[in-house]
């Protein structure tokens, strides 16, 4: 007989992929009938509400990342060391108050380390069971696999041979026993992103914390403002910030899935970050993109690299 479950589903507020990737996930299980229950805050929670506006959601604060202007992303994340993990702390309390007082059989979590309990089955999906820190890898993948090893699962959103998407983050010898590789997750898969119709020309994705989605919008910005090309932008935040564009742009907040789906089909390319779950949307589509990594963030940038040779390079 079929026992209908609890899900709670909980992904990160670090940029939007990975509350996006979680979309299909929770379709899949309110499809089984299944009753998920959403946990998250800020742009994730409001993307996940515009999508799933049937579906509780619970606000479930987590890590509040700073980034640098600068590069110096390796020392400004040593600096955040205690912070994050008195917030990974912080977040692992609240989820034993939340799983006894709504009755959860299951978490599926997103990056989010604290999401961990003796009380019911918990899963992290993440991509990164390798982080590239340069001289500090030691050190914080041994810590990562630390907090891997509190989850009955962990969930990697790749192919598991060497035709992958992640390369290097999410393939070696890891030395975890809970790791199960289920392919990548897109709320795109089974669809074409092939342009159907040339409404502009470059469609620009925004997302990520601040500062730096507002440097990359001013920087772009100012490389556009004497093009003839007709832009999309996507700004990826509901924060009330001046839009440097001019009103020739067309411009949304935050777009939806089937808002996506639709501009994409409709640009001829593309501009992003090369963060992961963009790539595994922009894989399922069949498209490319030129990618921008966040300046100091090592996993954008080696992705970027990975997948160099499949990029469309614009001439500015």
């Amino acid at each position: 007989m079929f026992n209908p479950q609890r899900i709670l589903v909980a992904p990160l507020d670090w940029g939007l992929g990975h509350a996006s990737r979680c979309i299909p996930l929770i379709k899949q299980y309110v499809a089984e009938g299944h009753q998920v229950i959403l946990a998250t805050y800020g742009n994730s929670a409001a993307l996940l509400q515009n999508e799933f506006p049937e579906l509780r959601s619970i606000l479930l604060p987590g890590i509040e990342i700073r980034y640098p202007k600068n590069s110096g992303m390796k020392i400004t994340m040593l600096k955040q060391y205690f912070t994050i993990k008195k917030a990974i702390r912080s977040e692992h309390r609240l989820l034993q108050n939340i799983i006894e007082k709504e009755k959860i059989d299951r978490v599926i979590s997103d990056n989010r380390y604290g999401l961990y309990s003796s009380k019911t089955h918990c899963t992290i999906i993440t991509h990164q069971l390798f982080i590239r820190a340069g001289i500090f890898s030691g050190i914080i993948n041994a810590i990562n696999r630390s907090y891997l090893k509190k989850f009955d699962e962990v969930w990697v959103p790749d192919f598991e041979d060497e035709k992958n998407l992640s390369g290097a983050l999410s393939h070696g010898k890891h030395r975890l026993k809970n790791v199960k590789y289920i392919g990548p997750l897109s709320r795109y898969q089974g669809q074409s992103g092939k342009m159907t119709e040339k409404k502009f020309d470059i469609l620009i994705l925004l997302s990520g914390p601040e500062p730096q989605r507002s440097l990359l919008e001013i920087e772009l910005a100012n490389k556009l403002k004497s093009t003839t090309n007709k832009i999309a932008l996507i700004r990826g935040t509901l924060q009330e910030i001046e839009n440097p564009f001019t009103s020739d742009t067309l411009t949304i907040p935050m777009a939806n899935e089937k808002q996506l789906l639709e501009l994409i089909r409709h640009s001829e390319h593309i501009i992003c970050r090369s963060g992961y779950s963009t790539i595994m949307d922009l894989h399922a589509l069949g498209r490319t993109a030129e990618f921008i990594p966040t300046p100091g963030q090592t996993e954008q940038v080696y992705l970027a690299q990975l997948h160099k040779p499949k990029i469309h390079q614009l001439s500015w």
